[in-house]
């Protein structure tokens, strides 16, 4: 997902396939800002940081090397992405499972995959996912599975999803053509390299990746072919439209579309940006102690000029004050504009935490009232809900072309099942204490216990609470039935009589 410099294809020529759709032209410049601030500004400070009216080059480059940029927005998608990785695999066809530990082909885990998804998601408000067939044709089945062949999944992140057209069928929103801007490594010189925009361009079931090369009349462009196929079925039969799936921000939301869910935690951050650049500014010129003496005679200079005797302070010092009247004293600025500032910082970073799950994590000296705490842990639910239930129909929708490509049956209720209560606030060890103390008092059942420890994170991952309940209660049988004393030889219980009855035998 590795982005170049400026592109200079053109995006308004419809014949083309650099143009950019309606959809993604009217969220370009959003998506730049999130992206810019996702990479924590990098390389782009100034362009955030705007430079004052007269302020000397010089200094400006001074101030915005020493301003630096929070990682809120950053942490806060993380801290989104995982909420959503708490999932397990219902019903997946058997390659999938297998393919969790590689899962594109380039030693991505399904766990990696999904958490990269869910925060393109949370930033950009969708991607695209893609489910493909390696193109080296084996004969059947069996030889697909000896020679370790079965699809893969990729993804492209928003801004590079340029065009696309979709059709209505049975009620659902299809894409039937879709172009997919990618870097692609070329020789440059004779050990360089350098990344070159190409263009895949999906269409029913055929593919073309195109190369866009300048004619020579100024502004003429024409296409060439890199490399071309077809996306087909287990059979061998081109799919009717391409295998892609668009993960939306939430359910609703059409193919490519959607306002940016975050953007207002981006801009709350580059708002503190700037703020803490100014502070910083302040306290770099003025917040410094200044030496000030009075009383000394000055002397004439070999230009003649009249000058203050000169005065080297360092450790060990002796301030000579050679007039009666004469005194040395340190000075320090004490306006009340850099307490101020401060406290617009720290408003900013209450309205950033009201926007993350940093609110779970505070403690009690927050004055957050417990309405205002189930209120937030009430909005931010419903709005994980809504992209949780867009990831687990993406998924499925994934798995039904994973499942056409490698020719498996799968099961109608295949997917993930997304774990409830994706907001919790973490538990604590002393809380799990105390959790331990109504456990042996028979105040809390097993079941209630492996729960709260599950919240702990003290669980392996992929185990649920009743996974570990049932495990349990097996290991508790089993440890009771080797504990079990040896029949006597008078428990008649125990005896095998051929042709029924228990008794003894003269």
């Amino acid at each position: 997902m590795a982005q170049a410099g400026k592109i200079s294809h053109p995006t308004d020529d419809p014949s083309l396939p650099s143009f950019v759709h309606p959809g993604l032209e009217e969220v370009a410049a959003d998506l730049e800002m999130v992206r810019d601030c996702w990479d924590l500004l990098r390389g782009v400070k100034a362009k955030y940081l705007p430079q004052e009216q007269k302020e000397p080059q010089r200094a400006y480059k001074g101030r915005v090397m020493r301003s630096k940029y929070p990682s809120f927005y950053r942490d806060g998608i993380i801290g989104f992405a995982g909420a959503l990785s708490r999932w397990s695999l219902r019903s997946a066809p058997l390659s999938f499972e297998e393919a969790q530990d590689n899962i594109d082909g380039q030693g991505t885990s399904l766990k990696a995959f999904t958490l990269q998804a869910d925060a393109l998601v949370l930033r950009d408000q969708g991607c695209l996912l893609m489910v493909d067939m390696p193109k080296d044709a084996v004969d059947n089945r069996g030889d697909e599975r000896l020679m370790g062949r079965r699809p893969l999944l990729t993804m492209a992140e928003r801004s590079a999803v340029l065009n696309w057209q979709t059709e209505t069928i049975a009620g659902r929103e299809v894409p039937i053509a879709v172009t997919v801007r990618e870097f692609h490594e070329v020789k440059n010189g004779r050990y360089g390299v350098k990344l070159e925009p190409l263009y895949r361009v999906m269409t029913g079931g055929t593919w073309q990746l195109l190369r866009l090369v300048e004619g020579k009349g100024r502004g003429s462009w024409r296409e060439e072919v890199v490399e071309e196929g077809e996306f087909l079925g287990a059979g061998g039969e081109p799919l009717k439209a391409p295998p892609v799936i668009w993960y939306p921000g939430a359910i609703g939301q059409g193919f490519g579309r959607g306002l940016l869910m975050l953007q207002n935690l981006a801009e709350l951050s580059l708002a503190w940006y700037r703020k803490d650049s100014d502070q910083e500014e302040l306290l770099h010129k003025c917040a410094l102690p200044v030496g000030v003496r009075k009383g000394v005679p000055a002397v004439t200079g070999p230009d003649g000029q009249m000058r203050s005797m000169p005065l080297e302070i360092g450790p060990n010092s002796i301030v000579d004050i050679p007039n009666a009247d004469g005194d040395f004293d340190w000075k320090e600025i004490s306006g009340s504009s850099l307490s101020l500032r401060q406290q617009s910082l720290e408003h900013l970073e209450g309205l950033m935490d009201r926007q993350t799950l940093a609110f779970l994590l505070s403690n009690a000296t927050t004055d957050r009232t417990a309405t205002e705490a189930v209120l937030a842990s009430a909005q931010l639910t419903a709005s994980l809900a809504g992209v949780a239930e867009a990831k687990a129909s993406a998924m499925q929708s994934v798995m039904v072309l994973w499942a056409e490509m490698s020719g498996e049956e799968l099961p109608p209720d295949a997917g993930l099942e997304m774990e409830k209560g994706l907001v919790e606030k973490p538990i604590d060890i002393d809380t799990l204490r105390e959790v331990r103390e109504w456990y042996n008092a028979t105040l809390a059942t097993r079941k209630t216990a492996v729960s709260l420890m599950a919240r702990a994170g003290l669980l392996p991952q992929g185990m649920t609470a009743d996974d570990e309940v049932e495990t349990l209660d097996k290991e508790q049988k089993d440890l009771e039935e080797a504990n079990a004393p040896l029949p006597g030889l008078n428990d008649e219980s125990t005896w095998d009589v051929p042709g029924g009855g228990g008794g003894a035998q003269s």
